[in-house]
């Protein structure tokens, strides 16, 4: 009879234990999960905001403005067991500073220039090049740095040191096989 009394005494304390009036913490130990819920949630709001910004900005500035200076080829000697010609040929796009201070103004300066730019990259840049610059497989990227600097001196400095001619890219090229 002992083990009857023992299971009443249990499911006894357990309905004592289980009370629906009785609290399971003090008003203070609400108001201290509140607050850290609180926290909590204005770390994750800072935290997933940083990833919503960047998609708000445009990729590409309003500014932005280029001038076509066209396609420039040059015909290479063929190789001894070739009988076609290997061909040079880029088409150059100028990409103006975006940072300038009124690229709109800078523009018509450039276009008005515009034979004067195609001589000097005809005459003083890829025509005095030898075949085997040309054949580099490395050339576009030197010759877009090169025509960056020799085309930038012909605008001279701003006031504000800032370059005119921003890159320059090749939008079409068809470059010789290197040997």
């Amino acid at each position: 009879m002992a083990a009857p009394a023992a299971a009443e005494k249990t499911e006894a304390s357990g309905a004592a234990a289980a009370a629906p009036g009785r609290r399971l913490m003090s008003p203070m130990g609400y108001v201290v999960v509140a607050v850290i819920m609180g926290i909590t949630a204005g770390v994750v709001f800072l935290v997933t905001r940083g990833f919503h910004d960047a998609g708000q900005k445009p990729a590409i500035q309003e500014a932005y403005e280029e001038t076509e200076l066209g396609q420039f080829t040059r015909e290479l000697s063929p190789d001894p067991s070739n009988l076609v010609r290997d061909q040079f040929s880029v088409k150059i796009v100028l990409l103006l500073n975006p940072n300038y201070k009124n690229v709109s103004e800078v523009k018509p300066l450039v276009d008005k220039r515009k034979n004067l730019l195609k001589h000097i990259v005809s005459t003083e840049i890829i025509h005095p090049k030898t075949e085997a610059e040309l054949r580099n497989p490395g050339i576009l990227e030197a010759l877009g740095n090169e025509l960056r600097h020799r085309l930038n001196a012909e605008f001279g400095a701003s006031k504000d040191g800032q370059e005119v001619i921003h890159k320059v890219i090749f939008p079409e090229s068809r470059l010789p096989t290197h040997r």
